[in-house]
């Protein structure tokens, strides 16, 4: 009776981590593809940062 109990245990722990794995390559898989097909965002300062930043670079 003790062995079968070990053996389940050994069987259960064996599938959890087996769950684990195929969880993370599929995570993995996942954000390879949402990294490929986003775009890199085009962003546009606001006009005042924007002077600043020109008065910055003219001072250096």
């Amino acid at each position: 009776m003790k062995i079968g109990l070990l053996l389940l245990m050994v069987v259960f722990v064996a599938v959890l981590i087996g769950l684990f794995v195929l969880s993370y390559k599929m995570l993995n898989k996942v954000r390879r593809e949402e990294q490929l097909t986003r775009s890199i965002p085009q962003y546009e300062l606001h006009p005042k940062l924007k002077a600043e930043m020109q008065k910055r670079k003219n001072k250096s």
